[in-house]
């Protein structure tokens, strides 16, 4: 009867997660300006990045990153096709 239980409340706790909102981010690139170049932004700058477009971007969920994917378009909508996850090692 106990492991049946357990099982119960095990469940419940998933479908209880289930329904927590996280923030999701996907990263394009990183760069580093001087104070001075980003004091002098304006609307319709456009700030240099390194990463090629066929690279790899990075999803992040909360301030972990935990996987890789490629920019995409999905109907009419952009997206990210997940590609692979990180791992322990590559954080």
């Amino acid at each position: 009867a106990k492991k049946g239980r357990s099982g119960e409340y095990v469940r419940r706790i998933l479908e209880l997660l289930e329904n927590i909102l996280l923030d999701v981010s996907v990263e394009l690139d990183r760069t580093t300006l001087t104070m001075e170049e980003i004091l002098e932004l304006q609307e319709g700058d456009t700030v240099l990045l390194s990463k090629k477009s066929t690279m790899p971007l990075n999803l992040y969920v909360g301030n972990r990153q935990n996987f890789y994917g490629n920019i995409g378009i999905m109907g009419i909508k952009k997206a990210l096709k997940i590609t692979s996850p990180v791992l322990e090692d590559q954080i």
